[in-house]
C-alpha cells in the first residue's frame, strides 16, 4: 500500500530504502529549510584517540571522555573520570566542540564541551566524533539541541547500519539534514532548552540532596558517629603483636581505621562479620572470550560484571553479556546467583560497588564480585544498605590493597563487621530509605518531564504546521 507519493527527484543519487526517502520527504515540509551540517563545519570532523583508560588521580589532570561518560542529556558524569599515557593536543577539546557517538547502542548520544562549566582539559575516545560548528553561519548550542529531538533519533533510525552493530561514520553525520531558522529563532529555542535544562537540575540536585541523607539516616538510627577522616600516614610506629595476624601494609594500619572502627564496636548493636551471617561468601570466573561460552540473551545465561551494578545498587540487564546454560551448570556452577544474593566488587576501578540481585532470572558473576548469600532471619536489603553506607565502604576501603589493581580477597570480605539489630529495626530502616529513594525518583521524573516538554515545544516551532 502507497502511504506518500516520492517524487523520483528525491531518490535519484541517493538511498533507496522506504524509511530513509520518507524521512527526507517529511523534512522537505518542515516550516525552514535544511542544509546538510557539513555547510556549517569549519573543517572535517574528527574521530577521537584510541588510547586507554588508566585512573585520574586529581581533577587537574587531563579528562578522557569516553561514551559511558555522557548521560543521556549530553552531561558529564560528576565522577573523576579517567585519562591516559598518552594525551595528544589534536584531540584536546575547546569551547563549543561537539562529540557524536559513531558505533553500538549509544549511537547518536552527543555532547557539547563547555570551558566554563569543565575546568580541567578534556581530550575524547574513538568512538566520538568531534564536530566544530562555525559560530558565524549557526548556533552550535542549536545544533547541539537539534541532536537532543526526536526528530535527530529518527534520523539516526533510519541512517545507522545495522550489519554487526549500530554504526554511522563522519561522513554520514556530515549530511545530517539540519533545518535553520533565522538567528533570533535559533536563540529562541536556546533559551527555551536551557531554562528547562536549568529547571531540571535543579529537580536533579533536591534529589540528590535526599538521596546524600541516606548515609546519615543509617548512622543515626544504629547509633554510630564516625570520626572524620584524616590525611593518610606512610610511616608510624606499631607494637609487633597487632601485625600478628594481619597485613602488614601501611595502608590497613591507616591511625584513622584504627580510631573508625574501635567507634564502630560502640555501637548499641551486636557487631557480626560477614562469614557469621553468611551461608555462602564465592566468586565466579571469566569464560574465554572468542569462544563458545557465550551466547545470546534468548539461549543463554546472564553474566553479571562488577561495572553492571548501578550507584543504586541494581543491575542493568540492557548491557549484560551472557553465557551458554552448560558453562553456568558445569565450570561456573559454584558462582550461580539467586535472588537476594548481595554482590560486591572486589576488583579494580569499581572496587567497593555493592548491588543485589532481585531477579528470578538465572544469572553468574565474574572473579571481580564477591558474592554473599545470607542465612535466614536477615534482611538482604539492610545488609546491602549498610555496606553501601559508611560503615561498610570502611571496611571495604582498609580492605583493598592501594596497587595498581586495587583488590579484596574472599577471606577479606568474611572478616567484614557490620552492625546486626533486631529484624523490626532492620525493616524500619529499609522503610526509611525506600521513602527517601522514591521521593528522589519522583523529583527525577519531574526534572526529565520539563525538559522533554521544552523539547516538543522546540520541534513544534522547527515542524510549523506539518
Amino acid at each position: 500500500m502507497i502511504v506518500e507519493k516520492i517524487h523520483i527527484k528525491e531518490i535519484i543519487g541517493g538511498r533507496y530504502d522506504n524509511s530513509f526517502v520518507l524521512y527526507h520527504h517529511r523534512l522537505a515540509n518542515f516550516k525552514y529549510p535544511s542544509y546538510p551540517l557539513s555547510r556549517f563545519l569549519t573543517g572535517k570532523p574528527q574521530y577521537g584517540a584510541g588510547e586507554a583508560g588508566i585512573p585520574r588521580e586529581n581533577n587537574e589532570s587531563p579528562r578522557y571522555i569516553r561514551i559511558t561518560d555522557i548521560d543521556v542529556n549530553g552531561s558529564l558524569d560528576n565522577n573523576i573520570g579517567v585519562t591516559a599515557k598518552k594525551v595528544e593536543n589534536k584531540y584536546i577539546l575547546n569551547n563549543n566542540d561537539i562529540l557524536i557517538a559513531r558505533s553500538g547502542n549509544t549511537v547518536g548520544k552527543s555532547y557539547i564541551h563547555k570551558t566554563d562549566r569543565v575546568k580541567e582539559p578534556c581530550f575524547y575516545a574513538g568512538y566520538l566524533i568531534r564536530f566544530v560548528v562555525d559560530a558565524s553561519q549557526i548556533s552550535p548550542d542549536y545544533v547541539f539541541i537539534f541532536t537532543k529531538l526526536s526528530l535527530f533519533s529518527d534520523w539516526v533510525k533510519v541512517t545507522q547500519r545495522i550489519t554487526g552493530q549500530p554504526n554511522i561514520n563522519a561522513e554520514e553525520y556530515s549530511n545530517l539534514p539540519i533545518p535553520v531558522p533565522p538567528v533570533e529563532v535559533q536563540q529562541e529555542i536556546v533559551d527555551i532548552y536551557l531554562k528547562a535544562q536549568h529547571a531540571r537540575s535543579n529537580k536533579i540536585q533536591e534529589a540528590k540532596q535526599l538521596l546524600d541523607g541516606i548515609d546519615s539516616l543509617i548512622l543515626t538510627e544504629l547509633g554510630i558517629y564516625l570520626p572524620e577522616k584524616h590525611e593518610t600516614r606512610t610511616s608510624y610506629k606499631l607494637n609487633l603483636q597487632s601485625l600478628l595476624g594481619n597485613r602488614f601494609d601501611t595502608h590497613y594500619h591507616q591511625p584513622y581505621f584504627e580510631q573508625a572502627f574501635a567507634t564502630l564496636k560502640q555501637s548499641k548493636y551486636i557487631m557480626k562479620s560477614l562469614k557469621e551471617i553468611s551461608s555462602l561468601i564465592t566468586s565466579g570466573i571469566t569464560p574465554k572470550s572468542g569462544g563458545n561460552d557465550y551466547t545470546s540473551s534468548e539461549q543463554g545465561v546472564a553474566f553479571i560484571r562488577s561495572g553492571d551494578i548501578d550507584i543504586a545498587g541494581n543491575i542493568d540487564f540492557n548491557n549484560l553479556l551472557y553465557i551458554t546454560k552448560e558453562i553456568h551448570n558445569t565450570k561456573m556452577k559454584s558462582s550461580k546467583v539467586v535472588k537476594n544474593d548481595i554482590m560486591i566488587a572486589i576488583v579494580g576501578a569499581t572496587i567497593g560497588q555493592v548491588g543485589i540481585y532481585l531477579s528470578d532470572k538465572e544469572a553468574n558473576i565474574n572473579q571481580a564480585i564477591a558474592l554473599v548469600r545470607l542465612k535466614d532471619g536477615l534482611n538482604p536489603e539492610y545488609v546491602k544498605e549498610v555496606l553501601k553506607s559508611p560503615i561498610g565502604q570502611l571496611n571495604l576501603d582498609r580492605l583493598k590493597r592501594p596497587v595498581a589493581r586495587a583488590n579484596i580477597n574472599l577471606d577479606e570480605i568474611a572478616s567484614i563487621m557490620l552492625p546486626i539489630p533486631d529484624m523490626d529495626k532492620q525493616a524500619y530502616i529499609i522503610n526509611q530509605i525506600q521513602r527517601i529513594r522514591s521521593n528522589a525518583k519522583q523529583l527525577q521524573k519531574e526534572g526529565d518531564a520539563l525538559l522533554e516538554e521544552a523539547k516538543k515545544q522546540i520541534e513544534k516551532i522547527i515542524i510549523g504546521e506539518y
